[in-house]
């Protein structure tokens, strides 16, 4: 039977783990003797120690903010206090997370590895440029390459970019701007409430919406607007209900679900709820097996001593505790004849420095107002902080935020250069395409990893080992793909294009080609050509194995044998450059067969 894989993991914790077995008095003794680092990085181990660090025996530690949302049922688990981290924690911190490295794309492997990383990050962050619409110095990284270069007029991605509400609308730092001064006039103390930007388009509607859906679910269509927050902070709302009709017989599995909302999440919430590393929906938090029942988890039965909180000591808005809050959209509505609002709730937070702006999102499930039972409502509400460091003083300061340039959508602004941003998507494309068993072997695909690996050869900041490794994967294609694919046509001249990468891949490597082979080597010869290029390569294809050869002769003991194979070697060394020269003199070239070497 096949397991769902959250409790593929309950269930490896619960049969593998003695620290899990352990009872759970004995768990909270053993995290009370750590120190606040081992704390923190034990918590997010896995689910049971997110929940015992609610335990009041960690109260002192607890996030009094988050506490509130803890309360409110956004939040699930309980977070640490920013006054808690002892202050020389950082370069311990970071050198764990850099354990994680191996779990990034090979893009940003590559970059890491590179022996001047650490040296263009501390640049980015230390060294600060002057931001003229800012009128304040920024951190060099929160300009793009065009922009560092400036003397005059720079100005930060902040402005640059913007945060995309849905498909057809984007909001600015000037609209920003422009609402915030208007609320002060409006009320100094920041106690207002300024409508930003509302986009009225029947994509974003759910097809059982009517016009009294206007009046029952006025937030429909995604609005923006900037608030005060007793009168300290400004910030910027995003904000919209979107209604999905679940399909499939119920209980609904999650990644029935998931699908599901990949679809939905389209235009509108996959801007102002972007999905959370690595990859992971964020609407699926509110859904947490600990607080909800509305969910079937495969395997879930094959865990009885599954070490979920008891019902009883759950807050009154858990669907565990009051089974008739149970989304009957996702349950038999035979089992819940009666559902109400509530208990499916989650707030992710983007920020931890609360001194750098409110950055998080909040999003809820709920039963459609309409009465659809299959129809779900999921409000979204993006928070993005506008200002901090005022030192109590109620006035606009016109600067960006680090929450704004958080939210910015990174297509709008040119953080990297230009052709990085093309060859980062090209080498996504290719990634899929090499993973569709349709496509991975075609002449398109071939096409793309030869032009990629050409812009690798020519440096652009990517090392030798990127570049074999990459030219590698070309030869793994031709070959998969085999010589008849390449006698005549398109075929015919990627391969003729590829061979001087592949050449000089295996010499850097001091290994031999496959394009020595005789079935290789025949697709040269069967398009008849006077292009002298080619005829080099004809002859060179025979290189690789030549300096293959020399490198396995260190390796030999018996000297006899090696002083003969050596002699061999070089006599076809000779051969070769003997061929290399015939190619300068046509008439040499003729004698020569062609100027094409069959070495042995």
């Amino acid at each position: 039977m096949s397991m769902d894989p959250l409790m593929a993991a309950a269930s490896h914790n619960l049969t593998c783990s003695r620290l899990c077995q352990l009872p759970e008095k004995i768990l909270i003794g053993i995290m009370k003797l750590l120190d606040p680092l081992d704390m923190q990085c034990l918590r997010r181990a896995c689910r049971l120690f997110l929940r015992l660090y609610c335990d009041a025996s960690f109260a002192d530690s607890h996030d009094v903010q988050g506490f509130w949302h803890w309360m409110s049922g956004y939040q699930h688990w309980l977070s640490p206090d920013t006054s808690y981290w002892p202050k020389k924690s950082g370069p311990t911190l970071i050198s764990r997370l850099e354990r994680d490295v191996q779990h990034l794309c090979g893009s940003c492997r590559s970059m890491r590895a590179k022996s001047d990383w650490p040296s263009r990050v501390k640049e980015l962050d230390t060294e600060s440029l002057y931001c003229w619409g800012c009128k304040k110095h920024h951190p060099s990284v929160l300009f793009s390459p065009y922009e560092r270069k400036k003397k005059d007029d720079r100005i930060c991605i902040g402005r640059q970019g913007h945060i995309r509400l849905c498909d057809h609308k984007v909001v600015t730092w000037d609209m920003v701007s422009k609402a915030a001064a208007q609320l002060i006039k409006v009320d100094a103390k920041f106690r207002a409430r300024i409508p930003l930007s509302r986009y009225e388009h029947p994509e974003h509607h759910s097809k059982h919406h009517k016009e009294a859906m206007k009046v029952q679910c006025p937030n429909v269509s995604p609005y923006v607007e900037i608030y005060g927050v007793e009168g300290h902070d400004l910030v910027l709302s995003l904000n919209w209900q979107g209604h999905m009709v679940v399909e499939g017989d119920a209980p609904i599995k999650p990644a029935v679900l998931c699908k599901q909302l990949e679809e939905f999440r389209k235009g509108v919430a996959e801007f102002i709820a972007p999905k959370l590393p690595p990859g992971r929906l964020p609407e699926m938090s509110c859904f947490d097996p600990n607080r909800c029942d509305c969910l079937y988890f495969e395997g879930m039965e094959q865990l009885p001593d599954w070490p979920r909180p008891l019902p009883d000591a759950l807050k009154m808005d858990s669907c565990r505790a009051q089974p008739e809050s149970r989304l009957t959209a996702l349950r038999n509505a035979a089992e819940d004849p009666e559902s109400w609002a509530g208990g499916h709730k989650a707030t992710m937070q983007f920020i931890a420095n609360s001194g750098y702006g409110v950055s998080e999102l909040q999003v809820s499930v709920e039963p459609c107002m309409t009465g659809e039972n299959r129809c779900l409502a999921i409000r979204y509400r993006r928070l993005i902080g506008l200002c901090y460091g005022r030192d109590g003083q109620h006035k606009w300061l016109d600067q960006v935020t680090p929450a704004w340039c958080q939210a910015l959508e990174p297509k709008s602004y040119e953080l990297t250069t230009q052709d990085n941003v093309f060859y980062v998507n090209a080498l996504g494309a290719l990634h899929k395409d090499l993973y569709n068993t349709k496509s991975h072997i075609c002449d398109a695909t071939l096409l793309a990893c030869q032009a990629i690996n050409l812009y690798q050869f020519t440096g652009h900041n990517h090392t030798m080992a990127e570049w074999t490794s990459h030219a590698k994967g070309l030869a793994q294609i031709l070959q998969l793909r085999g010589p008849a694919a390449h006698t005549s046509g398109v075929g015919h001249a990627i391969f003729e294009s590829c061979r001087i990468n592949l050449i000089i891949a295996s010499l850097c490597q001091q290994e031999d080609t496959f394009l020595a082979q005789d079935s290789w080597k025949s697709l040269s010869l069967s398009i008849e050509t006077n292009n002298q290029f080619d005829r080099i390569v004809d002859i060179l294809v025979g290189l690789p194995n030549l300096v293959a050869r020399a490198k396995d002769l260190g390796s030999w003991a018996d000297s006899a044998k090696k002083d003969n194979a050596r002699s061999a070697l070089f006599e076809q060394c000779v051969n070769l450059m003997r061929e290399l020269k015939a190619c300068k003199d046509p008439q040499s070239y003729l004698l020569y067969g062609g100027g094409r070497l069959m070495l042995l």
